[in-house]
């Protein structure tokens, strides 16, 4: 904004040493009186004209100067507020921000503590295999199923009874 000024200040100066030059010049070739009465008031109007839009030109640049410095105020006010209301957003966030990096180690650590107790379990399903196999033992898979067998068998064996009790009841009478 002050470059802007100084720029301004600088041509009303140079316009108001031309006019200066312009009637000194006049003033110095005033040999006819008519006619430089004449040429006088013409170069006098000329420069009126010039000194003017010189002056139109200052008070144009002065207005735009001071429109800029208050939406430059305005801006700069936003930018506070929206700096201010950043920075509470990051304070009132920084708790949250904790627990979580906390939770991602806690979680973290329960990944670990999952594959090793996933590789416990392998060593032990290993070790009884071996075991199993060592001492050519029962097959579990087959335990399992003699065992559903035997179930089996007991519920035919409890249904025979059934019928044998209903058929020696139906003899007897």
């Amino acid at each position: 904004a002050s470059e802007r000024e100084r720029t301004a200040a600088e041509l009303a100066k140079r316009s108001l040493e031309d006019a200066r030059s312009e009637l000194k010049v006049l003033r110095e070739s005033s040999e006819d009186p008519k006619s430089v009465t004449q040429t006088t008031e013409k170069k006098m109007n000329s420069l009126r004209a010039k000194l003017k839009s010189g002056e139109d030109q200052l008070v144009l640049l002065r207005e735009s100067n001071t429109m800029l410095r208050e939406e430059s105020q305005k801006v700069s006010k936003k930018l506070s507020e929206v700096q201010s209301e950043y920075q509470s957003l990051k304070t009132s966030t920084a708790p949250q921000n904790e627990k979580m990096k906390g939770m991602e180690v806690e979680k973290a650590a329960l990944v670990a503590e999952k594959e090793s107790l996933g590789r416990e379990v392998e060593a032990w399903k290993n070790r009884v295999h071996s075991l199993v196999s060592k001492f050519n033992q029962i097959d579990p898979e087959e335990h399992a199923q003699a065992l559903a067998n035997v179930a089996k068998l007991k519920e035919e064996c409890s249904s025979l009874k059934t019928k044998n009790e209903q058929a020696d009841a139906n003899v007897t009478r």
